[in-house]
């Protein structure tokens, strides 16, 4: 990973056993040289033990870890760990605390944003992506596959290329697995801001945009085009449209990041 880590020793023998009666998972062991990682939003927040010092708080959760890496590796996912699933947390002072009842009787664990030494990504495959409503009290990203891409990748010194060929857009909106985000009604407005985050934003954004009325007409033109480079954009869905976002990673970054590829994502909002 770089550089080591060394965290304090909080967890007891006690740690699994409550793990498994609470519904949680935990896989750190103790004197590991790592830390507690976890990643939210598409940023990944560290931990060496230290409780939260909040006192007074809400008791709605922002979010919930929901799947896991080994321990001592880097979470790829949004709302991924390396020490366990089922924990919740909560967003405070720009770090996020997380409830990890196993830890000194239901201690809050303060979570901060990584510096970024030892957490570089490699992305062996494209990657998903997730939309996030901005208006909303509540983080519930919603994510999105791809499942049309080319993506190229060097690993263990062996350059390897995976080709996924998948429908048209206006045709795999069509399916019964495409990805369709139901947009919440916020006093009649025509559109609702989502964010749009990956694990490693693209280079290059396309997002394309069609009536409903359109799909399973391959031939139909899109009624917009926006090309977004750099900075991924905040996006204005509307309801009763197929999006398709083309996200490209350049070949130019290929020695700095170990990959690159294009991927095509479809939504159909509701």
């Amino acid at each position: 990973m770089g550089r080591k880590w060394k965290r304090r020793i909080l967890l007891e023998a006690v740690f699994l056993a409550a793990a498994a009666g609470t519904g949680m998972s935990a896989s750190a062991e103790q004197g590991a040289d790592f830390p507690w990682m976890i990643r939210v939003n598409g940023e990944v927040y560290e931990s060496d033990g230290e409780k939260s010092s909040v006192t007074a708080r809400c008791g709605m959760m922002d979010g919930e870890i929901s799947s896991e890496v080994e321990a001592g590796e880097v979470p790829v996912q949004n709302d991924q760990s390396n020490f366990g699933v089922g924990y919740g947390y909560q967003y405070l002072d720009g770090a996020i605390d997380v409830y990890m009842p196993e830890v000194d009787e239901g201690s809050w664990i303060r979570f901060v944003k990584a510096d970024g030494e030892g957490t570089e990504l490699f992305l062996a495959d494209a990657p998903a992506f997730s939309l996030t409503d901005a208006l909303s009290s509540r983080y519930d990203p919603f994510e999105v596959k791809s499942g049309n891409y080319t993506w190229n990748c060097a690993e263990n010194g062996v350059m390897k290329g995976i080709q996924a060929c998948g429908a048209a857009p206006l045709e795999e909106a069509e399916m019964e697995a495409a990805a369709k985000l139901k947009l919440p009604d916020y006093n009649r407005m025509d559109s609702v801001t989502y964010t749009f985050s990956t694990v490693v934003d693209p280079d290059v954004l396309t997002v394309s945009v069609w009536s409903a009325e359109a799909i399973g007409k391959t031939e139909e033109k899109a009624e917009t085009e926006e090309v977004y480079e750099g900075e991924m954009p905040m996006l204005e869905l509307e309801a009763g449209k197929v999006y398709l976002f083309q996200a490209e990673w350049l070949e130019e970054a290929f020695e700095e990041r170990g990959f690159f590829g294009k991927a095509d994502y479809v939504l159909v909002t509701e």
